[in-house]
């Protein structure tokens, strides 16, 4: 969401407020994966990640090509796979970073 706000300066307030509230959320978690990772002894940048995601969104030609690639793209896909990581985790025994994703696909 920061990279919408560099590459397309100056966005409608509308557009400028949702990708705030989005920074504000995915600040939040990424302060638990970091949280997360400590308990479990892992280091920021120690694991390597994957671009497979970007490559998948394509060109960015506007701004809410760019909010949308990624929200459908990044958003999505965690909720896709909550539920198989979620069972990947309890399958090796560890019950408290499976029991971290149970909120988000809990029906209410």
């Amino acid at each position: 969401m920061a990279l919408a706000l560099l590459r397309f300066p100056g966005p409608p307030l509308p557009f400028a407020a949702g990708v705030w509230q989005t920074l504000k959320a995915s600040r939040f978690i990424s302060r638990l994966y970091l949280q997360r990772m400590q308990q479990c002894g892992i280091e920021f940048g120690e694991l390597p990640v994957s671009g497979y995601f970007w490559a998948l969104r394509g060109p960015d030609g506007e701004p809410a090509g760019l909010r949308a690639g990624l929200c459908l793209t990044f958003e999505q896909a965690n909720l896709d796979f909550c539920r198989h990581f979620t069972r990947g985790f309890q399958a090796v025994g560890d019950s408290d970073t499976a029991g971290c994703a149970r909120p988000y696909f809990t029906c209410r």
